[in-house]
């Protein structure tokens, strides 16, 4: 057990409610081998941060602490700590955000036998529950196949960050730092990572994942989500190569600004949603250049004028 296998990063920022535990589901894991725990956290203003000390004291082998001396936002606080689990020599990363927290003790132990025994697999995920703000633990079946690749993904279809276990970059020059701008970074990342091995869902729940219901289907939610998707989906047509996977990212853009439409027509949005639907489609479109123009008209026609059927993911 010297070498280290696994290095699990967590970033958090005001979770005093919900860190504790979340670094306990790591911890409290039963394995064959080493692992620790990396966590970045990023200024809080509350006492997330003494919670963490409190608990990098309690496991001072298990824990390694990056406490940032200002606060670096999402994006250079997720940079910091995918270089500290490159530079750790972790044969494999795990993901556990400061509000979510795994619920099965064995949880990293079977992943890894799965991905030590299949060569071939880059990534091994699970299914989750949903936690919302009342307590309440629903189990969520994943509509998704229990083997994909980075073609499959590129539909749209994802799986928690924090259900993932992937093999480690050897080297800073390797990894995809580009995808830390993304709108929807872990979906671009497995995305990404999808091109070099397969997929593994297990069917297990063994995550927590919380949320809210105060907002989540609101319009002007759907409206940002929407928009995320075709930023992150552009970004990653500049940089993949592989043809199912960008045809699929560019099926994926259409149907979007196809949703985008959708509600700027619907006749239950109020008024100025619509406006707002509507600016984000041409603002969206002068950013990314009229080819998406292009791949919704050419999507267009083909539900239309060859009778395709679609839904809007």
């Amino acid at each position: 057990m010297d070498d280290l296998m696994v290095v699990v990063q967590m970033v958090t920022y005001n979770h005093e409610k919900y860190v504790e535990q979340a670094i306990e589901s790591v911890m409290m894991q039963k394995t064959s081998f080493r692992y620790k725990l990396i966590i970045a956290e990023d200024y809080s203003t509350d006492r997330t941060r003494e919670i963490c000390i409190e608990l990098k004291n309690k496991y001072p082998d298990k824990i390694d602490l990056l406490l940032n001396s200002r606060n670096l936002g999402v994006t250079l606080n997720a940079l910091q700590v995918h270089k500290a689990c490159i530079a750790s020599g972790a044969k494999y990363v795990a993901i556990c955000e400061g509000d979510d927290y795994w619920t099965d003790p064995l949880k990293l132990q079977k992943q890894v036998d799965f991905l030590e025994s299949n060569s071939d697999f880059i990534l091994c995920a699970h299914y989750r529950y949903l936690q919302d703000s009342d307590e309440h633990l629903v189990l969520q079946e994943s509509p998704i196949s229990d083997v994909m690749d980075g073609a499959d993904l590129a539909h749209g279809v994802t799986f928690h960050s924090a259900t993932a276990l992937f093999r480690n970059f050897k080297s800073e020059s390797e990894f995809p730092f580009w995808i830390v701008d993304c709108p929807i970074a872990d979906w671009a990342l497995f995305v990404y990572l999808g091109q070099f091995g397969h997929i593994k869902i297990l069917a297990e729940h063994m995550m927590v994942y919380r949320f809210t219901r105060t907002g989540i289907f609101s319009s002007l939610s759907v409206i940002q989500s929407t928009r995320n998707y075709i930023q992150t989906a552009s970004m990653l047509l500049q940089r993949i190569s592989e043809n199912q996977t960008r045809t699929n990212l560019k099926q994926l853009i259409a149907g979007q600004y196809i949703k985008l439409l959708s509600l700027h027509h619907s006749p239950s949005i109020e008024k100025n949603i619509r406006l707002k639907v509507f600016r984000e489609i041409h603002l969206t479109g002068v950013r990314y250049s009229w080819k998406q123009y292009r791949y919704m008209i050419i999507y267009l026609f083909d539900i239309f004028f060859k009778r395709r059927k679609f839904s809007i993911n």
